[in-house]
């Protein structure tokens, strides 16, 4: 993919000690967008497609945006199998 020297200045910042919150502030947008989907569940049926284009299996890890199980809801809706499956 190409990251290895991104991934290697995150994982120098980590072993000096920089906390979560800044390793994940520094994290590099292209990357993250790579390998993951961060955003409203509007969005996330079509980034589930693609970032599931050419695997046997698709998983989706739900990271609940806030308290309570709404968000979680309207993910697991938004990335329901007859959304993300290809045609």
């Amino acid at each position: 993919m190409g990251f290895a020297q991104e991934l290697a200045k995150l994982d120098e910042m980590r072993q000096q000690g920089a906390s979560a919150q800044e390793v994940a502030d520094a994290f590099p947008l292209e990357l993250l967008q790579t390998v993951a989907y961060c955003g409203s569940a509007d969005g996330a049926a079509s980034a589930c497609k693609r970032l599931a284009n050419g695997l046997d299996t698709a998983i989706v890890r739900v990271v609940a945006a806030r308290p309570g199980v709404q968000s979680v809801r309207a993910v697991m809706e938004a990335c329901r199998p007859q959304l993300v499956t290809s045609s």
